[in-house]
């Protein structure tokens, strides 16, 4: 009995070692790093007169789903996630929010996801919301020309000021060569004017 308890124990042994030895060569080793989400800061795009459309997306979700994303962003490079956060609810892909933004102003942004592991926040992004152009229309008029009810009246004479504005703070009178006059008031002055008075 004890020669086949002897042999046992060295197959038991053996066996242990070998599957012992597979395991240790066949496992890798996982850091805390490797649970957080991984989070990306993808782009700023001007929305309205006065805000901003910021958009993030989680790369990897870790070792567990995704709790939570949002931003955080202010107008000095170095900050928390805390400041100025906009917290969303948990996603595996993009993600965006409408923040207020003022022309001409450079802001700093993150993008953060969170998971049962903790968080992890992308690297900063500068941004420099641009100054809104003007609002242009599509004109085919010819230059001192008027339009009214599809009609072209062409004009020889403008004269323009604050002494022409019966109503308002400004005026234009034009005169077309069957002297027929057209008087235009405005409650200001446009900025367009030229320096003599004239439009």
């Amino acid at each position: 009995m004890k020669i086949k308890l002897k042999y046992f124990s060295l197959f038991f042994i053996a066996g242990f070692l070998l599957t012992a030895g597979v395991l240790i060569v066949g496992c890798s080793k996982r850091t805390y790093t490797d649970a957080l989400p991984q989070v990306q800061f993808l782009s700023v795009v001007p929305y309205q007169s006065d805000s901003l459309i910021i958009t993030g997306k989680v790369v990897s979700q870790g070792a567990s789903s995704v709790e939570n994303v949002g931003f955080a962003y202010d107008r000095q490079s170095s900050f928390s996630i805390l400041k100025n956060q906009v917290l969303l609810n948990g996603t595996s892909s993009q993600f965006s929010a409408i923040i207020l933004g003022y022309q001409d102003s450079t802001y700093y942004f993150k993008a953060f996801a969170t998971n049962s592991f903790g968080y992890s926040e992308s690297t900063v992004f500068k941004y420099t919301v641009p100054t809104a152009g003007g609002q242009s229309a599509p004109c085919n008029i010819s230059n001192n020309t008027i339009l009214d009810n599809n009609v072209n009246y062409s004009f020889v004479e403008k004269f323009s000021g604050t002494s022409y504005a019966t109503y308002g703070s400004f005026g234009v009178e034009a005169d077309d060569a069957q002297a027929e006059m057209v008087n235009l008031y405005f409650n200001q002055i446009p900025a367009n004017r030229e320096n003599d008075g004239r439009l």
